[in-house]
This record gives structure tokens, sequence and C-alpha cells, in this order.
């Protein structure tokens, strides 16, 4: 019989390998992923005059929408003023696009991070799903400022509205209490 017992460490030390492996593999996906979030940007000499014009910003809306919910607001503030600034013009610009505000949808709206987050999640339902329900859409919204909220919310500090909707959202109810509140748009 062979006696294996000398080679046992080697098992540990495979193990570990697994692990440091599996650790920097994952570390490496999370800073890329990071990485690209932080890499948009705000496209220059815009020229938003005619419909064809808002097509060919779409990609680029999406990106803009990505990076502010990705990067927190705390961080590189100028950037997201320029960033919030390129999605706000194309939104009231776009042909093709309809927000309907309403402040019983959104009673944070005079917090200027969550009421644009409201539109740049409005606007990245619409285009990526091609749909332009308003239920849907503000559904979508507002899923995007409480997604927004819970990474921010020891920067934004207390924020009008907010509790009551993360509240209807555990208990399963946000989307029914949207649709009400959406019903005759």
């Amino acid at each position: 019989m062979l006696n294996c017992e000398p080679f046992l460490f080697l098992k540990d030390t495979y193990q570990i390998n697994l692990m440091k492996n599996g650790i920097l593999l994952i570390l490496t996906v999370l800073f890329s992923l990071n990485i690209q979030a932080q890499d948009f940007r705000v496209p220059k000499r815009l020229k938003l005059e005619k419909a064809e014009d808002y097509a060919k910003y779409e990609d680029d809306v999406l990106k803009a929408v990505k990076w502010l919910k990705n990067t927190p607001v705390h961080e590189q503030k100028s950037k997201r003023k320029e960033v919030g600034a390129f999605l706000l013009k194309w939104i009231t610009g776009a042909p093709d696009l309809t927000l309907t505000i309403d402040l019983k949808v959104c009673p944070y709206a005079e917090d200027p991070d969550c009421f644009l987050m409201f539109m740049a999640g409005w606007t990245e339902y619409a285009l990526s799903k091609k749909d332009d329900s308003a239920s849907e859409g503000a559904y979508a919204g507002t899923i995007a400022v409480l997604d927004f909220y819970e990474k921010n919310k020891y920067e934004l500090g207390r924020v009008k509205g907010i509790k009551k909707l993360i509240k209807k959202r555990k208990k399963g109810k946000l989307k029914a209490h949207i649709e009400k509140l959406t019903k005759n748009y």
C-alpha cells in the first residue's frame, strides 16, 4: 500500500490557492464593473435639434443613467451635475418620450438627486423596453429612486415620502400603489 500521509499538506495548499484565486477573480470583476460605471463621458458637441438627433444619443442616455445609479452621490459632484444636465436636456426634448410628473407619485421631487433619479429610471425603462406606459415608467422610476436612496441615505439625509414607499415595497404593495396613482395618465 502507498502511504499518502506526506502529501496531505498539498490538499490544504490547493484549497488555499483556489480560495485566493476565487477572491482575486471576484475582486477583478467588481473592480472592472466599477470602472465601467465611472467611465461614462458626456458627449461633446451635443446636437439635439431634430428627432433623429435624439435617437443617436439613446445609448449615451442609458450609459448616463447607469453612471448616475452606480456613482455615489458624494463622489464626482461636478461630473454628476454635467451628466444630470445632459440627461435633462435629452429628456425634455426627446420627441418619443413622455414623462408624467405628479407629486403623488414622486413626493420626493423637492430633492434634486432623487427627482433626477426618478426621471432617469423612467427613461431607462422606456428606452430599454420600448414601452411608453406611464404606470410602468413611474414604477421603474420609483424603484430607481428607492435603490439610489438606499445606497446614499446617509449623504441624502431624510427625504420626504421615501420611507412610505420603502415600506410599500417591503410589503409587496408598491407596484399596485403606483398603478393606482397613474391609472388616469
